[in-house]
């Protein structure tokens, strides 16, 4: 059963809204409380589990929300997710704009393997190391959506317009939640990986078409693609987007493979920030920065070559309060750098 309340602000005329599962013990809110915090929980979700009498257990993982945490009924796709590739050094934009590359817009949502057979539908996560995907729990209007696909295995991402991954897990949101297919590895039965990209792509576009509901309610669709342009890039960064995807036309879907064939093309930004103490990682107890902001953000750097180590470890003293710049590929709904690189030390005044 789903609980909804909402709360107003002790600071402000700001109103709340806060949804409690408690199937699952869990729920989402929209208050800063909720929102800014990595053990997703906040004073609203622990009222609502006080009213319903279970205990909240605290959402720390971008998945659980909606996933079964038992990963009990149907077995996952025997097909993994094939990942993209972050461009060689080197190379440009402009290197892809020949008529063997097109262009996807990278969506900020959670990646999904969905199945469809003629009883049901099933959604996974993409495995991450030793961990498998889970098995996602679907808002039941999307469910329906996709049931009129036909059977097959469809790849693509979930996620809420406009919003960020972070947005995928709020309970108040998942009627917002949108699915984007941009590939197809099974059709009615048939594995289709190893043909190339533009004939499962049209298989694909048949798959989305058969889905006659989908056109109306627009919460299953198929990725657009456009010839590679810098331009086109420049207007999706404009537009706040993560980025673009450069496939290659030809290219055969290779399970759990990072190919050179599926391109990243993220915005790389700069910023400066000043060495605080330093964390352990493999490389021994000074072979991470931690850094802070200006602004009291902070985060974390590997300490790149070897002999920097050294240098670092001989004496690790020296280097507090030096000014470092780090490149990153966007910002986090909580402000945090995404994929933040150590890049030099940045030159005294």
């Amino acid at each position: 059963m789903i609980i909804t309340r909402t709360f107003e602000s002790s600071s402000s005329d700001k109103v709340y809204k806060t949804e409690f599962d408690t199937s699952v013990g869990r729920g989402s809110c929209n208050c800063p409380g909720w929102t800014r915090r990595a053990i997703r929980e906040c004073k609203h979700t622990k009222a609502l589990a006080k009213e319903a009498h279970v205990v909240e257990t605290p959402n720390d993982d971008p998945v659980t929300p909606f996933d079964d945490l038992q990963n009990t009924g149907p077995n996952p796709p025997a097909v993994k997710p094939m990942a993209a590739s972050a461009m060689k050094e080197g190379k440009t934009v402009e290197d892809f704009t020949t008529d063997e590359w097109v262009m996807e817009t990278k969506f900020d949502g959670h990646r999904l393997m969905v199945v469809v057979t003629d009883k049901d539908v099933s959604a996974w996560s993409r495995p991450s190391g030793d961990r498998p995907g889970a098995l996602r729990v679907l808002p039941p209007s999307l469910v329906a959506d996709l049931k009129m696909l036909p059977p097959g295995v469809y790849d693509g991402e979930l996620f809420v317009p406009g919003g960020t991954s972070s947005d995928v897990t709020r309970l108040d949101l998942k009627e917002e939640l949108r699915f984007v297919a941009f590939d197809a590895v099974e059709i009615l039965g048939k594995d289709i990986t190893h043909l190339p990209l533009t004939e499962r792509r049209a298989a694909l576009k048949v798959a989305i078409e058969h889905c006659t509901t989908c056109a109306n309610r627009g919460k299953v669709s198929m990725a657009s693609q456009q010839p590679v342009s810098m331009d086109a890039i420049k207007a999706i960064w404009a537009a706040k987007g993560e980025g673009a995807i450069l496939k290659r036309t030809d290219s055969t879907y290779k399970s759990g493979w990072r190919t050179p064939n599926w391109v990243k093309v993220k915005e790389i930004g700069a910023a400066e920030l000043t060495i605080v103490g330093f964390v352990e990682g493999l490389g021994g107890p000074n072979s991470v920065f931690r850094l802070r902001h200006d602004d009291g953000r902070e985060t974390q750097v590997k300490v790149l070559t070897n002999a920097l180590l050294a240098a670092v470890s001989a004496e690790p003293d020296s280097y507090l309060g030096r000014r470092v710049t780090i490149s990153y590929m966007g910002i986090t709904s909580k402000g945090q750098w995404r994929h933040p690189i150590f890049d030099h030390f940045t030159k005294e005044a």
